[in-house]
């Protein structure tokens, strides 16, 4: 029975219209780390899952890219669960604020809604928390399916686990 289900929609990723190109793309796989201003536009669907009046995640219009509040994240490698292969490991960020690796289910809730970890390749996907393991490291088992298009439309399985370590705030996703 799942926990969670989660619907990840590319009309909702904060890298919406910053991927016009191939270059554009490649640069978009890092959130770089940054003092936050004023002049981020933050995303308030996702604000909730900060400490109160902050920001995790927020977008850049004047260099055209997304950024990761430095003060809670390291810069941020996403990975591409659809193309994650079984037993593959992908070192996403490391956490640097202990209140966030302290609600790790929604850390990882963040993750996935905040596009950081990619679990479709054009349209969405709808994914489900199938399991969790909680201790030093949390780890939560993501199932789903993501839709896409070639000349016909395709629905794929997803299957992957991301694990917190909680001491050293290293996240990690794994191929499943």
């Amino acid at each position: 029975m799942p926990i969670d289900v989660i619907e990840i929609h590319r009309g909702e990723s904060p890298w919406q219209g910053y991927t016009s190109s191939h270059d554009e793309e490649q640069s978009g796989m890092t959130a770089r780390a940054v003092a936050f201003t004023g002049a981020f536009e933050r995303i308030p669907r996702l604000d909730v899952f900060a400490p109160k009046d902050e920001a995790l995640i927020a977008i850049d219009r004047d260099k055209r890219r997304v950024v990761v509040n430095e003060r809670f994240l390291s810069d941020v490698q996403r990975a591409d669960a659809t193309g994650l292969g079984a037993g593959t490991k992908h070192t996403l960020v490391t956490v640097k604020d202990p209140r966030l690796t302290a609600a790790p289910k929604k850390l990882v809730t963040f993750f996935l809604m905040a596009q950081l970890i990619r679990t479709y390749a054009h349209v969405g996907a709808t994914l489900q928390i199938v399991a969790e393991k909680d201790g030093p490291v949390y780890r939560a088992e993501i199932d789903g399916e993501h839709e896409y298009f070639t000349n016909r439309r395709n629905v794929e399985r997803v299957h992957f686990a991301v694990e917190i370590d909680k001491k050293s705030g290293v996240c990690t996703v794994i191929g499943l």
